[in-house]
């Protein structure tokens, strides 16, 4: 089996403390596909290293500079060209978690 590693790994940080919102999959699949992890054309070759990991999940709480997710990027180049679309593929809330704890029965 062949672990594929790319060379630039980048957490993407959330900018202040609260609650993800939303993630926009389709902006992230836009970001994939121009880092290389999807074809735009059927001729075109997959990169297995690039992409995204350890992506929150919409309704987790996040600190400030909390990392999103992971960037897995091929070259600085790429990182740099997928930023500005990421900056679009999420959403965070001040929304308060309530906690009800109830007492055994």
């Amino acid at each position: 089996m062949t672990i594929h590693n790319a060379p630039v790994l980048h957490p993407f940080p959330a900018p202040r403390a609260g609650i993800i919102e939303r993630m926009d999959a389709g902006v992230i699949g836009r970001a994939s596909l121009l880092l290389g992890a999807g074809r735009a054309r059927a001729e075109d070759t997959i990169d297995f290293a690039v992409g995204f990991s350890q992506i929150k999940a919409p309704g987790e709480k996040v600190e400030a500079d909390e990392p999103l997710f992971i960037i897995c990027a091929r070259s600085e180049g790429n990182l740099a060209t997928v930023l500005p679309l990421l900056q679009q593929a999420w959403a965070l809330t001040w929304k308060s978690v309530i906690t009800i704890i109830r007492p055994p029965v």
